[in-house]
């Protein structure tokens, strides 16, 4: 076959060949000239170094074996603490609990790996002696000052923030501050409700309500139980702007009248703005005090939206003020947002699903954030809404982040530049702070706790308002656990179990302790052998519970009320809530009640000791009463009884023979706790338990303090708590209380006291 060759015309397949080589060079050649000049890559950046923001606690007041809370603020990077190997979340509070002096080191570390860190210390000394919690939990009432958690308060509502970032929070009768750091303090106003303009704890405030600061930092305040609009001045000087009287008038300082002032926001110029809930108005007030009304007709309600009286609220709550001069308001009762322009015209800006919205505020971008009931919305710029934290369902005192946080009924709120929102929550007794992450955290008070009944450890047992104790030779505290109807049990390590009763059901029933039922059980005393006998108010009878767990009926006849003397049934008690019981040694019990003193021998033989008519003659104040609100009592070895007597606040001794006189008090004072000795010394309304040392010593809870008598000459000091300061708060003395009932001593010389939720314990 013949074969035939093409060839390229003028060149020879060899040619071809090398031309296509070199351009195949060539590209190589130009790739390689355009890799070696194009720039390289810039290598990533180094990670941010950690930063610790802040690392602090409640660390001033402690005791050895307390829990004390912590919290770390860092950025970029991992955290530990020592001892103890703790993983903290930035934000988030943390507990140890040291048994002495302890440096907690915080350490955070770059999380790429790097090796750069950054370090801080928080060093907790625990006093010797004090006041901590043996079993329950505490009582968020109160208004005592203190770093964070140990802070208490009554019903914060308006709060507001001042250029420095200082927080103040209107609380019932007093005006707080607290610092960025958690710190509370008392800017003006007392314990007492009134109306008295002056300096600091000598002002007198009637539901203090929505508030806010000016550039000098003056705090204006809605005294709604006033109807007026009070200043206060940095170093705490109280005046009246303007009202103090109720009614719908403008006017100028006392001549204009308000019906409840509820909301409150001062613009740049000094000029405020006051929601006037019962009025349906919105007022406005110069800064010389001439009010005026910018919008709503006076005691009219209504949703319509118009310029000036044309316009109608339900109940106008929440103010907040953006830089144009528009004031954003609450209308609680037409459960919207409303806008009001500096000319008074008014128009609607929401309609969400609101509950019942009160306090908001804007910040610099514009958005909208509104307090409504257990939650935090958020409305945006561009009019979406959103929620921040909270749930419209659950309720509680629970940090977490966003929807996982629950609040209890939301009032006031205050916004920071940081993004910050600071809201008031009154149900749990607390100051929340909300992050721009929406994570929920307390910045000041203690969560009110729900009252229950619940055995266990420490904290982790439930009280509803223990009320009398007593303590055996083993340092057992037994406990008249009243709302819960039942008797509790606490060891020395703070074990709670229930003797007798049945949680939850009140009633009069006698048997084996598990099926037995108590009316209102409010006082005890426990004998050698460790019977406990109970003084059960409901039916005016004495109970006795035996070791081996039998309740029966020791004295008395019930629901037979009287004053009559006899054996068992055949006895008639009238008791008042908080009639005392004690026991001596040869197992005779002494009860306070409406009548007098009386003893009961341990086969139930009821006679009088002292009646009142004895007691009035001793006390100065003769037999006009029949019945006394006798508390506290107790018996010293030699047979001795003491009383408190509420009525006239004496503290009273009775020997073996009925011979009484008067150890302490006089009600001349009227109701004053002061120290000193004999007639002197002065007693508060609220005297309750008394308990004997063995040493000559008598311990009174008396309202919020517990007092010391001694026996030989009455003189009474002050040992735990201060008469001014509510709020149970643990830590070196004299610590501070909140309604102290019960009291009894353990045999290392511990004093036990009830308060409304939990047992706490006093080391001297």
């Amino acid at each position: 076959m013949k074969t035939t060759r093409h060839e390229l015309p003028g060149r020879t397949r060899e040619a071809a060949c090398v031309s296509a080589s070199a351009a195949l060079l060539a590209l190589a050649l130009l790739q390689a000239c355009q890799s070696s000049t194009r720039p390289a890559a810039p290598p990533p950046p180094p990670p941010a170094p950690p930063a610790i923001q802040r690392f602090a606690g409640n660390t001033a007041s402690i005791l050895a074996g307390q829990t004390v809370t912590l919290e770390a603020d860092f950025l970029n990077g991992t955290a530990v603490i020592q001892p103890g190997n703790l993983s903290p979340t930035s934000g988030v509070p943390f507990q140890v609990t040291p048994s002495q002096t302890t440096t907690y080191i915080l350490t955070v570390t770059n999380g790429a790996g790097v090796l750069t860190q950054q370090t801080d210390s928080v060093t907790v000394t625990p006093a010797a002696s004090g006041l901590a919690l043996l079993a329950g939990q505490f009582n968020g009432w109160g208004n005592a000052d203190g770093q964070g958690a140990l802070a208490r308060f009554y019903g914060p509502t308006g709060v507001a923030l001042d250029g420095a970032g200082n927080l103040y929070v209107a609380d019932e009768a007093k005006v707080r501050k607290i610092t960025p750091v958690g710190q509370v303090s008392t800017l003006a106003g007392g314990e007492t409700h009134g109306y008295v303009d002056g300096p600091g704890a000598t002002a007198q405030f009637n539901g203090l309500r929505g508030l806010g600061v000016d550039q000098a930092g003056k705090v204006y305040v809605c005294d709604a139980g006033n109807c007026a609009v009070r200043t206060i001045t940095p170093d705490g000087q109280v005046s009246t702007l303007a009202g103090g009287t109720y009614g719908l008038a403008d006017g100028v300082g006392a001549l204009a009248q308000f019906a409840a002032p509820e909301g409150l926001v001062v613009d740049g110029l000094g000029n405020v703005f006051v929601a006037d809930l019962f009025a349906c108005t919105i007022r406005a007030i110069t800064p010389n005090g001439a009010v005026t009304t910018l919008a709503g007709l006076a005691n009219t309600r209504g949703t319509d939206d118009g310029t000036g009286a044309a316009a109608r609220f339900q109940a106008p709550a929440g103010l907040a003020l953006d830089g144009s001069g528009n004031l954003y308001v609450t209308d609680l009762l037409n459960p919207s947002i409303r806008r009001v322009s500096p000319a008074g015209e008014v128009s609607t800006v929401a309609n969400a699903a609101f509950a019942s919205p009160r306090g908001l505020a804007l910040d610099a971008a514009g958005n909208l954030y509104v307090a409504d009931a257990g939650l935090v919305w958020m409305l945006a710029g561009d009019g979406t809404w959103s929620t921040l934290a909270g749930s419209r369902t659950n309720r509680g005192a629970v940090d977490g982040a966003g929807a996982a946080a629950t609040f209890g009924n939301l009032w006031g709120l205050a916004l920071d530049g940081a993004g910050n929102v600071y809201v008031t929550d009154p149900n749990n007794k607390e100051i929340r702070r909300i992050t721009p992450e929406a994570d929920v955290s307390t910045f000041a008070g203690c969560a009110q706790t729900v009252p229950d009944w619940a055995d266990g450890a420490g904290g982790s047992a439930g009280f509803n308002a223990p009320a009398g104790l007593a303590v055996d030779g083993a340092g057992n505290t037994y406990v008249a656990d009243a709302q819960n109807f039942v008797i509790r049990k606490v060891t020395p390590a703070g074990q709670v179990t229930t003797l007798a009763g049945q949680p939850g059901l009140g009633g009069l029933a006698d048997g084996p302790a598990d099926q037995a039922l108590f009316g209102l059980p409010r006082s005890l005393a426990v004998d050698g052998p460790g019977n406990v006998y109970v003084v059960d108010v409901l039916y005016d009878v004495i109970r006795k519970l035996t070791p081996q767990g039998t309740v029966s009926t020791l004295a008395g006849s019930p629901g037979t009320p009287g004053n009559q003397d006899g054996t068992g049934a055949g006895a008639r008690f009238i008791f008042s809530l908080d009639n005392g019981l004690a026991v001596d040694g040869a197992g005779n019990l002494y009860v306070a009640t409406a009548n007098g003193v009386r003893k009961v021998n341990p086969a139930g033989t009821v006679t009088t000791l002292a009646d009142s008519s004895a007691l009035g003659e001793a006390e100065g104040v003769g037999a006009a009463d029949a019945y006394r609100d006798l508390t506290g009592i107790a018996v010293d070895a030699a047979g001795t009884v003491y009383v408190a007597d509420a009525t006239y606040r004496f503290v009273v001794a009775i020997t073996p023979a009925g011979a009484v006189s008067t150890l302490a008090g006089s009600p001349s004072l009227d109701g004053g706790v002061q120290d000193g000795q004999g007639s002197a010394a002065g007693f508060s309304r609220n005297m309750a338990s008394l308990a004997y040392d063995g040493a000559g010593h008598l311990y009174l809870a008396d309202d919020s303090t517990i007092r010391k008598i001694t026996t030989r000459d009455g003189t009474v000091t002050t040992v735990v708590g201060s008469p001014a300061v509510q709020g149970t708060v643990p830590g070196p003395l004299p610590a501070s209380l909140f309604q102290a009932r019960g009291l009894a001593l353990d045999p290392a010389g511990r004093l036990l006291i009830s308060v409304p939720d939990a047992i706490m314990r006093v080391t001297f």
